[in-house]
């Protein structure tokens, strides 16, 4: 019982705050997929960028007032909901709109800003939006539902992936939660106690696109899996199965 509860430090029937960690903007990196979008409200434009959509991509949405252009489709349409470019190894994306662009290292509001500046040159009442399409975290070991999750905004805790992981199971090592995180191919490992609430100060608090949480197990599954009893029970039913088999074959035969 003891090992099983989240954050044991923090007294009953009192009020605690904490002042989480700062979070930093997420950074476009290599190998990260962004969906574009580009709107506006001139006739005008909508017929253009109608006429370029048709040209460049495989996704357009229009109404008679506005149009919308997704940038991205086509073949480079590879994110989880069709729509989005990869940017290469060099950081940089080729739109069809704005030609050959650098993004690594911005921010998406950055880049947002900064792909505005562009559109305003070229159309009137221009609308710029840029998200991450590849926004997922990895959750394995002692978890209900181990596997990637597509998160939903930029903004995610470790608790935010256990929860969608089902949380830990009740053999799962609280105070040994293991964060892996791959930053331009160094691989950082950070280590959370989660029976504390110093994990919410932690720099690390905050995720980050594709990183990867492992959950060990604790003694009591690693015990329980290799125990003789364990071991004997399984060899028991076999032979007993095997028995069973045998005997039902002779008594048809």
């Amino acid at each position: 019982m003891k090992e099983t509860p989240y954050f044991s430090d923090v007294p009953d029937s009192v009020i605690t705050a904490v002042n989480l960690a700062n979070r930093n903007q997420l950074k476009i990196q290599p190998d990260d997929i962004l969906n574009i979008t580009l709107q506006t409200t001139d006739p005008l434009a909508t017929a253009n960028l109608n006429n370029i959509s048709g040209a460049n991509t495989m996704t357009s949405s229009t109404n008679t007032t506005s149009g919308q252009y997704l940038i991205g489709g086509g073949q480079n349409a590879i994110g989880s909901d069709g729509v989005g470019f990869l940017v290469d190894s060099l950081g940089e994306l080729n739109l069809p709109i704005f030609g050959r662009i650098k993004l690594s290292e911005m921010s998406t509001d950055s880049a947002r800003n900064f792909l505005q500046k562009k559109a305003d040159k070229l159309y009137k009442n221009a609308t710029v939006n840029v998200r991450f399409v590849n926004m997922k975290i990895g959750v394995l070991g002692e978890v209900n539902r181990p596997g990637y999750f597509y998160m939903g905004n930029e903004k995610n805790t470790i608790l935010d992936a256990l929860l969608m992981a089902g949380d830990m199971t009740i053999y799962g090592k609280r105070k040994n939660v293991l964060l892996l995180r791959d930053s331009a191919g160094v691989m950082t490992m950070h280590r959370f106690n989660m029976d504390s609430k110093d994990m919410l100060t932690s720099q690390y608090f905050y995720l980050k696109q594709r990183d990867v949480i492992y959950v060990e197990p604790n003694k009591a599954r690693i015990q329980g899996l290799n125990s003789p009893v364990y071991t004997k029970v399984g060899l028991a039913v076999s032979i007993l199965t095997l028995l069973v088999l045998v005997w039902t074959r002779i008594d048809n035969n």
